[in-house]
């Protein structure tokens, strides 16, 4: 059965350690966010990365329209937090996502997010230039989730973001 194509950015039910995800209060620019879109800061304001930024500093936690000056909710624990993420279809065509590929450090795919359900559209693809996350899960025991398909699901960890010195 085919995996289904719907790319939601980053996802995460719960910490490492079990707990829930705490979010923090970030003031927005006059760019939309979408809800699990990966974030950085300029300016003092908050903004979808592109996709060669390294300084992420969170996860969108909540829609937010590109009112300038407005407060956006952000989940900022990226050391302490594993995602999910749908891989690109262009890049891992059919058979290409491996279990192999646990310990990669690949890049994040940037695109507008979806206007229908205000979701990102963040996605991770096989190219290493930036490495902003490490697969550390390809998601083999999901029965909805067959990683030798496109559009496979897998489990990252966040190597490069603004905190990172900090986190050790």
């Amino acid at each position: 059965m085919a995996n289904t194509d719907r790319p939601r950015g980053f996802y995460a039910p719960r910490t490492d350690s079990g707990g829930p995800l705490v979010t923090n209060s970030y003031v927005g620019g006059t760019t939309k966010c979408y809800i699990g879109d990966a974030l950085k800061m300029a300016s003092g304001k908050i903004l979808p990365i592109t996709d060669a930024d390294t300084d992420i500093i969170g996860i969108c936690a909540e829609y937010h329209d590109g009112t300038d000056d407005a407060t956006v909710l952000v989940w900022d624990d990226l050391n302490g937090t594993t995602w999910e993420v749908q891989a690109e279809e262009s890049s891992y065509t059919a058979g290409t996502m491996t279990q192999a590929d646990v310990g990669t450090e690949v890049d994040i795919s940037v695109t507008t997010g979806d206007t229908d359900r205000l979701t990102s559209k963040h996605e991770i693809m096989s190219s290493t230039d930036d490495a902003q996350v490490r697969i550390v899960d390809t998601l083999t025991n999901n029965v909805d989730n067959d990683i030798s398909l496109v559009n496979c699901k897998v489990r990252v960890k966040f190597v490069k973001f603004a905190h990172a010195a900090a986190a050790g």
